[in-house]
């Protein structure tokens, strides 16, 4: 006979073991959009496309548009990880949503901090604990203060 301390500490372990793995169900695509901003618009759209980045701009956004979600009785639960040059975790975003029928945008940001170091820094992404994508981006210091590079086409994650 199993006893009621064991039973309860049993069904508390697996709770907290399925509840993180709401997932996707096999072979699922999920189609999203992933850029990299120095500003948004008067509406929240992002305003440019860049690869590039420096630290005069103040933020850099992460804005990612979601098409064709599943339709579910849970909100998507989105997480993105900002890395930088060296690998440490500088910053981490959370928010949870319900696609509409057009899909669904979220929008992050990182204000740039004067202890930021230029490397190659990346954002990773993930929707409902499972692992998209990875945006990296170039972060420079006090080049020309334009905070502007020329850039190649735009690519998809």
């Amino acid at each position: 006979m199993i006893r009621p301390a064991s039973l309860l500490a049993l069904t508390l372990t697996l709770l907290l073991v399925l509840g993180g793995c709401v997932g996707f169900p096999a072979n699922t695509t999920i189609k999203y959009r992933a850029i990299c901003s120095t500003r948004l618009t008067p509406t929240g759209e992002a305003a440019d496309n860049v690869q590039a980045v420096d630290t005069n701009n103040g933020k850099v956004y992460l804005q990612t548009s979601w098409h064709d979600l599943t339709p579910t009785s849970y909100p998507y639960r989105y997480r993105v990880e900002l890395y930088d040059g060296t690998g440490a975790l500088v910053y981490t975003a959370n928010d949870s949503f319900t696609p509409g029928d057009a899909g669904y945008v979220t929008t992050s940001w990182y204000s740039f901090r004067p202890v930021d170091a230029a490397g190659f820094w990346k954002f990773k992404i993930y929707l409902n604990n499972h692992f998209i994508a990875e945006k990296p981006l170039l972060v420079t210091r006090d080049s020309a203060g334009t905070g502007m590079f020329p850039q190649g086409p735009t690519r998809e994650f």
